[in-house]
């Protein structure tokens, strides 16, 4: 019986060691299954944090593919723009080109402009000194014509001289012939001819006149200029002491419808300095195409006088003068 108890009680410890390593397996067991739940959760938080990661992997690199695609299209973009720019440059540079070249030819323009009003300012005083001219030549013809005429009286006048005188006379009369010519061709070259004379005629109111001398002649004077002719009574036109020495005149102007300012001066007024000063019967009368007229005192100063014809208000055109003028001795 006491192996048999022995054996229980070995069964017993056997049991109760069992029992033990049981609950200590049990143990084990729940704290295994602690940690498998405790790991199973971790795991699944590391998955989802993983899961998490893997998004923001995956968002990151869509944003990276979107930033390189944003930054491609921001380089081609800045490039199109570029070659916009160069092209708005050139567009600029021709611009600019265009306008220089618009601006020269404007002053070119201009400029021809300016010398094409300037050439047609010339032109028209060309064509005012070309009717001058023509104005002048007509008025040097009719001088020359009339200094062929005063030629052609001189030489009658001579011929009468020389047939008066008797070739057969002394040489005495040979020299006062000779005298009376050189003191007639010296008062014809003194801008006209002379007629000389003691001719007495009545005036229709009655008043006796004896005409000492007559002079004809012509003048060219230019535009802006003045000419003169002096008028001596001479000495050798005696007269007697009722009688006083009275001048008549009378011009015509060419062209005939322009005007010309005419003066009578006492004395001999060879020069502007001496006109200037001299005291004037007739001063700055306007005459238009001619004039005429007669008076007395005119030989006061120096048994001279001057008539001055001024063509000073005109530029260009010229005027011829061909005046007639006579000296009459007259009863007081």
């Amino acid at each position: 019986g006491e192996a048999t108890g022995v054996v229980s009680a070995m069964l017993l410890n056997e049991l109760e060691e069992s029992k033990s390593r049981m609950e200590r397996l049990e143990q084990l067991n729940s704290a295994l299954l602690r940690r498998a739940s405790q790991l199973e959760a971790t795991n699944g938080s590391l998955k989802q944090q993983q899961d998490t990661t893997a998004e923001k992997n995956n968002s990151l690199k869509l944003e990276l593919r979107m930033a390189r695609m944003e930054t491609e299209q921001a380089c081609r973009v800045s490039k199109e723009k570029e070659a916009l720019v160069k092209e708005m440059q050139m567009e600029i540079d021709l611009v600019t080109k265009s306008s220089v070249d618009a601006n020269a030819r404007a002053a070119e323009g201009l400029q021809v402009a300016k010398t094409f009003e300037t050439d047609r300012k010339h032109l028209s005083v060309l064509q005012q000194q070309v009717q001058a001219l023509q104005e002048w030549a007509l008025a040097s013809a009719e001088s020359k014509r009339l200094a062929v005429e005063r030629a052609q009286r001189l030489e009658l006048k001579l011929r009468d001289l020389q047939d008066d005188n008797d070739p057969n006379n002394d040489s005495s009369s040979s020299s006062s012939a000779s005298t009376n010519q050189n003191a007639l061709t010296k008062r014809a070259t003194n801008g006209g001819a002379y007629a000389a004379g003691n001719t007495t005629t009545m005036t229709p109111e009655g008043i006796m006149e004896r005409r000492l001398w007559t002079k004809t002649g012509s003048l060219v004077i230019g535009a802006g200029h003045q000419g003169h002719v002096v008028m001596e009574l001479g000495d050798g036109h005696k007269m007697d002491t009722n009688e006083v020495a009275l001048l008549r005149w009378r011009f015509d102007l060419t062209p005939a419808d322009m005007d010309i300012v005419f003066s009578i001066l006492k004395g001999n007024c060879p020069d502007s300095a001496r006109q200037s000063q001299a005291d004037a019967i007739i001063k700055n009368r306007h005459v238009t195409g001619g004039g005429g007229g007669d008076l007395t005192g005119a030989f006061a100063v120096q048994g001279a006088c001057t008539l001055l014809w001024s063509n000073s208000t005109s530029w260009v055109r010229p005027r011829s003068v061909k005046f007639h003028v006579e000296a009459y001795a007259v009863l007081e």
